[in-house]
């Protein structure tokens, strides 16, 4: 029978194997003299024992051995290398034994290997690799995309959430902006914002905030109102009723009822108007 090979083992680990001995009607018998268990390199004679445990009637059981063998024991175990594990000078059934019991190999086989000795490499249903994020080479390296959707789950969604910066956007945004835009928007291109691409509502909001603008400090009013002085009241007084009454000017609302600010009126002889002073 053909020793067996054990495997392609990681630098350091440890490698455990069983054998047997048999009389010559195969049943199972101790060893008379034990013998030594020692490790060749390839295909020379430097062999050693370092690292080798034979530990004979393994739990009891005649005839059945184990052999541990320790590969960060010595230096002779190394990276690349084959190895024969031989049963040297033992004596069983009254006759002196020297056999092969196995062999193995250090790092000597797949190209691939986890970096973390006992870790198997997770892969997806279609037996490609997996990709852990947190782990990724050159993570700051740009690599194009440009024929690579990133997509949720949904199958509607294309991005979730962008939250470190974006130096460009040179394409088109297909989806929706669902959260905020806190920087700067360096600029807008000719025809960048189309007919219809500003909900009604929101030109309304821009409107009304345009109409709310204080004319003293610049700023948004922040809503309709009779104490600043603003675009909407500038031009009620030159659409709707005003009406002026022991000197004072009153301009009203939309609705021609509602005040909505007064101003005191001065008139010189003859009654010409010759101030009119909002209050």
């Amino acid at each position: 029978m053909s020793a067996p090979y054990l495997g392609d083992f990681v630098e350091d680990a440890a490698l455990h194997f069983m054998w047997s001995t048999n009389d010559s009607n195969g049943a199972s018998i101790t060893r008379s003299t034990n013998g030594e268990v020692r490790v060749y390199k390839d295909n020379g004679v430097s062999q050693s024992t370092a690292g080798v445990t034979d530990t004979e009637d393994f739990d009891s059981l005649t005839g059945v051995h184990v052999c541990t063998i320790d590969l960060s024991a010595d230096a002779f175990y190394a990276v690349g290398a084959n190895y024969t594990i031989v049963l040297q000078g033992a004596t069983i059934d009254g006759q002196t034994v020297n056999a092969v019991l196995a062999h193995f190999s250090i790092e000597n086989r797949s190209a691939l290997r986890p970096t973390t000795a006992g870790r198997t490499v997770d892969v997806t249903a279609g037996g490609a690799v997996g990709i852990d994020w947190a782990n990724i080479e050159n993570p700051t390296t740009a690599v194009d995309l440009s024929g690579t959707n990133i997509q949720l789950a949904d199958t509607a969604t294309v991005v979730g959430s962008v939250t470190g910066a974006v130096g460009s956007i040179t394409g088109n945004v297909g989806g929706d902006v669902q959260g905020n835009v806190d920087g700067s928007v360096a600029s807008i291109g000719a025809g960048g914002v189309i007919d219809g691409a500003i909900a009604a509502a929101e030109l309304a909001n821009i409107a009304d905030a345009c109409l709310d603008r204080r004319l003293d400090l610049g700023v948004d009013n922040g809503g309709n109102t009779t104490t600043t002085r603003t675009w909407r009241q500038a031009l009620r007084a030159m659409r709707n009723r005003v009406v002026i009454a022991a000197g004072t000017m009153t301009v009203y609302e939309e609705d021609d009822i509602t005040s909505d600010w007064t101003g005191a009126v001065t008139t010189a002889a003859g009654d010409p108007i010759s101030e009119i002073n909002p209050s």
